[in-house]
């Protein structure tokens, strides 16, 4: 089944053709044809495509198969030269100021709206001029960065691109990471959000595991 998904378009920016579709009983795609309905066409699985005047367009993906199968698919193309600006949005997780003694964060914000995707930002340079991570085409309104560096303050935000390319950027918020065992003088680490074992009854804790490396681990009296 030949398959694409499409959604608005800006003249300033050419636009990916993805292919989705798919067959079965074991064939394989062996020719893809491409037509943007302005007169061009295309015989890449992948593309892209730079629509010059505003209009609505039909674009047509047709496919052959190795078994000989045949299949076309349309989608309706609204191509825009220009589109209402996102609009200001606020940062979720984590909170200003934030400390994580674990190197993976998922970073969270609010959706914005007239958004069509966006760039989550996280550097340890606060003018971000060198930029640690940088994740751009994000669907989504969270993002997961892993092997973020210890002892380590970062600065973040999200960027909210509209389909002209338009932006807003979010404010920029601290988090900084580090582990308990780094610091010699730390005799004591509890996490609220895990090492807590509880009694068989089900509502209290019989101990609760100590992160600071020194196994100092806290026992409940009985």
């Amino acid at each position: 089944d030949a398959l694409f998904t499409a959604s608005t378009v800006c003249t300033a920016f050419s636009y990916p053709f993805i292919d989705e579709s798919k067959v079965y009983d074991g064939a394989t795609i062996t020719f893809w044809d491409w037509d943007f309905g302005d007169g061009t066409t295309d015989i890449n699985q992948n593309t892209e495509h730079l629509y010059t005047a505003k209009n609505n367009y039909v674009a047509q993906l047709d496919i052959t198969a190795s078994n000989k199968c045949t299949s076309t698919y349309t989608q309706n193309i609204n191509v825009v030269s220009s589109y209402p600006s996102p609009s200001s949005f606020l940062l979720s997780y984590p909170l200003d100021n934030s400390f994580s003694s674990v190197d993976s964060v998922t970073f969270s914000w609010n959706p914005s709206k007239n958004a069509d995707f966006y760039e989550l930002q996280v550097s340890s340079d606060p003018s971000f001029g060198a930029i640690d991570f940088d994740i751009t085409n994000l669907k989504k309104t969270n993002y997961t960065i892993s092997n973020l560096t210890q002892k380590t303050l970062y600065y973040w935000k999200v960027i909210a691109y509209n389909v002209c390319g338009d932006v807003v950027e979010s404010q920029t918020r601290k988090l900084t990471i580090f582990s308990p065992n780094t610091f010699s003088s730390c005799q004591l680490w509890l996490d609220a959000t895990k090492g807590l074992v509880v009694n068989s009854d089900g509502k209290h804790g019989s101990s609760w595991k100590d992160y600071s490396g020194k196994n100092n681990n806290a026992i409940a009296n009985t």
